[in-house]
């Protein structure tokens, strides 16, 4: 079976495939999010007038239906996160904001990934990696200005192994880690030049 825009997709470069507790499969494209219900697509685009009940940009990134919560998490293209309640039908953003410290580091996300305290773990293009508490709805902050021998700020993705350590992969560095249950934060770096780490395993 083969799906494209034929079939009613919104674009066929389709960045990240997800599937939400009701066993619908979510297709997050350069141009815009699409639900697959076994028959037909339904976009998602962004409203002309941004006020909360859409994505927030039709770029997207990457998507993570959250382990919990009936709730299909979007990071888009310098547009936030986007936490999309599919029982409720609403939608919750996240944005960066200057004048708070605890907002989301930057608007460009690349990977989201579950913690293993139940809470989330945001990458990001140019800003690091973010600690998303659900509860606070608050954002720490995890880059070179704050952890002491992390390599870069480009990061593609993260794997939580539930012991205090996080692996990170950078983007044309190799994967590195920090303790998190120590203080200060540091990294264990691997000094040699890798390909780009889109995906790490723990």
């Amino acid at each position: 079976m083969q799906l494209g825009i034929r079939e009613g997709l919104s674009n066929n470069h389709v960045v990240s495939i997800a599937q939400d507790k009701k066993g619908f499969l979510w297709f997050a494209t350069e141009e815009g999010l699409n639900k697959f219900d076994g028959i037909r697509f339904i976009p998602y685009y962004k409203e002309e007038q941004d006020k909360g009940g859409s994505i927030t940009g039709n770029e997207l990134n990457c998507l993570l239906d959250d382990p919990v919560d009936s709730i299909l998490w979007i990071g888009t293209q310098r547009a936030g996160l986007n936490a999309y309640n599919y029982s409720s039908n609403t939608f919750k953003i996240f944005r960066h904001d200057k004048n708070k410290a605890g907002s989301l580091i930057t608007d460009d996300i690349t990977k989201i990934v579950p913690a293993s305290d139940g809470n989330l773990w945001i990458c990001t293009y140019w800003e690091g990696v973010d600690y998303f508490n659900k509860q606070t709805g608050t954002f720490s902050h995890f880059n070179t200005r704050t952890v002491r021998g992390l390599v870069s700020n480009q990061v593609w993705s993260v794997a939580d192994d539930g012991n205090g350590l996080l692996y990170i992969g950078h983007v044309h560095q190799a994967s590195v880690w920090f303790p998190l249950k120590k203080k200060p934060q540091e990294t264990l770096a691997i000094n040699q030049r890798i390909p780009t780490a889109y995906r790490v395993m723990k």
